[in-house]
């Protein structure tokens, strides 16, 4: 079997992926798996149980424009697919959907893309991970929702040369959208909580959240700041820490992935769309005007942030020593 999975969004989004890719590993030994994911993401498709080989497509950049997407398509033409498991639905993954003529494509109902797929999957009530499952079962195959992602040996040995000796917690303050941060100076009040019991915290996010995480350094002198270094460097660091914490992000949940102890900060999106695992809480505020938006926004719609703004440093601090004992 020549599978492609198509999933060319956001971190977190790819790593909602690995049930499907997992199910498929499974019930098609010896299947060649190609996963499109465009970067950072990347990094964490090559991580994913069952990929075999990832296709970059960089849509927002090197691969811009027609050019880039026909780059794309003849490398998936050539390919040759028998089986194509589309995560996406915009109109741009039906097109390639259609253009690269598998022997049969699944994808999301109820999206532009959706006319140009052999099979629509409804998909928009359920959780993120829930939705590879639907996909997975739309192709004839058993799947279950625990994430999972597999760092390399390599990656374990650099991530515990980098945090060191001692208890470390992952802090993970960034993310895409501004209205999931819980706000910096809340971050640097937990790490000087973590510091106190013994904990070091352990900063990482993207290049862009640099000035962020340095601003949380500080603010709590002690941290160890990794924020800037790239996706696997990082899946090691969290797979050395006792506890990972976070919005509601990528990384965070490619700590999640990891089997590691979590806690995730809910603000403006919804707590039930995702699956806790066992070591894994949930925290959120629970007021009347959150959820607000599926995927989080630039600027709160009420001007407000209580959701993120009103939540305790110490009350988070409980969370993660909470989830510690559960390791």
């Amino acid at each position: 079997m020549r599978i492609v999975v198509w999933q060319p969004a956001y971190l977190g989004d790819v790593v909602f992926a690995g049930p499907l890719t997992r199910a498929v590993a499974d019930a098609w030994p010896g299947a060649e798996l190609v996963f499109v994911a465009r970067p950072p993401a990347d990094e964490i498709a090559r991580r994913l149980p069952g990929v075999s080989r990832v296709v970059t497509y960089d849509k927002l950049g090197h691969d811009r424009g027609l050019r880039g997407a026909h780059r794309v398509l003849r490398e998936l033409r050539a390919f040759r697919p028998e089986l194509w498991l589309s995560l996406h639905g915009s109109l741009r993954s039906g097109l390639f959907a259609r253009a690269a003529s598998p022997g049969r494509s699944i994808g999301p109902g109820g999206q532009p893309g959706s006319p140009f797929f052999e099979v629509t999957v409804p998909m928009e009530s359920l959780a993120f991970p829930q939705r590879a499952v639907a996909v997975a079962r739309a192709a004839g195959v058993a799947a279950r929702p625990e994430l999972e992602l597999r760092p390399t040996e390599a990656e374990r040995a650099t991530g515990r040369r980098l945090v060191g000796e001692g208890p470390a917690v992952g802090v993970i303050p960034g993310s895409e959208w501004e209205t999931k941060r819980w706000p910096a100076a809340r971050f640097a009040e937990l790490a000087r909580l973590l510091l106190r019991r013994g904990r070091r915290p352990v900063l990482l996010g993207a290049p862009g959240e640099r000035p962020l995480c340095a601003q949380i350094a500080a603010e709590a002198p002690g941290c160890l700041d990794l924020c800037g270094g790239s996706v696997s460097e990082a899946l090691g660091v969290l797979a050395a820490c006792e506890a990972a914490v976070g919005g509601d992000s990528g990384l965070v949940h490619a700590a999640r992935a990891l089997g590691a102890p979590a806690v995730v900060l809910f603000g403006p999106t919804d707590p039930g769309r995702h699956v806790a695992a066992a070591g894994q809480v949930f925290v959120s505020l629970g007021l009347p005007c959150a959820p607000c938006s599926d995927h989080g926004t630039r600027r709160c719609p009420l001007a407000h942030h209580r959701c993120l703004v009103d939540l305790a440093a110490e009350r988070v601090d409980r969370e993660i020593g909470a989830v510690e004992g559960m390791a």
